[in-house]
C-alpha cells in the first residue's frame, strides 16, 4: 500500500504561495478576471509564428546532420569494403552493434546501413552544399533506390 508523506509545514521565512502561483505550479493558467488588450491577438499570433518558424529551422537543421552523419556512415563502409573486399554480413554485424551502442536512437538497421552505403556510392563527394543534404532521409532513400540500380548487397563491390 502506498501512503503519502505528511506535508511539511512552510519554514517561517517563506510567505505562503498566491492562488496564481499555485496554479501555475499545477499547469494551469492564472484567472485574472479581465479581458486581454485589444492588442493581445496580434501579439499572440506573432509569438506562435516565431515559434513555429524556430520549430522548422531546427527540424531542418536536424535533418541535415542526420542525412550528413548517414552519408558519412556509408561512406565507412564503402571505404572498408573496398580496401577489405567483406560482405553484407559485416554490415548486419554493425547494425547489431550500433543498436546495442545507441538503443534510443533510430536509424541503425541493416537496411539503413545499406541505404547509407548505397547513398555513399551515389554521391561519392560530400553532400553538405548540396540539395540532398536538405531533404528528408526518407526522400534520400526514394532517389537512391528509384534512380539508379540497386547494387546487389550480397556480393563485395
Amino acid at each position: 500500500m502506498i501512503t503519502k508523506s505528511p506535508r511539511l509545514p512552510r519554514p517561517a521565512d517563506q510567505a505562503p504561495l498566491r492562488v496564481e502561483q499555485q496554479q501555475h505550479q499545477q499547469g494551469r493558467r492564472p484567472r485574472t478576471g479581465r479581458a486581454p488588450p485589444s492588442w493581445y491577438g496580434d501579439l499572440l499570433g506573432e509569438v506562435k509564428e516565431t515559434v513555429s518558424r524556430a520549430r522548422v529551422r531546427a527540424q531542418r537543421a536536424v535533418n541535415t546532420e542526420l542525412v550528413q552523419m548517414y552519408w558519412e556512415i556509408g561512406r565507412h563502409i564503402v571505404r572498408r569494403q573496398q580496401a577489405e573486399g567483406w560482405g553484407s554480413k559485416v554490415v548486419a554485424r554493425l547494425a547489431t552493434d550500433l543498436r546495442t551502442a545507441y538503443p534510443n536512437q533510430r536509424g541503425f538497421s541493416h537496411r539503413n546501413l545499406m541505404y547509407m552505403q548505397q547513398m555513399a556510392r551515389a554521391w561519392p563527394e560530400p553532400i553538405v552544399q548540396q540539395p540532398v543534404a536538405q531533404l528528408p532521409w526518407g526522400h534520400v532513400i526514394l532517389l537512391v533506390t528509384k534512380l539508379r540500380p540497386a547494387p546487389s548487397w550480397t556480393s563485395t563491390p
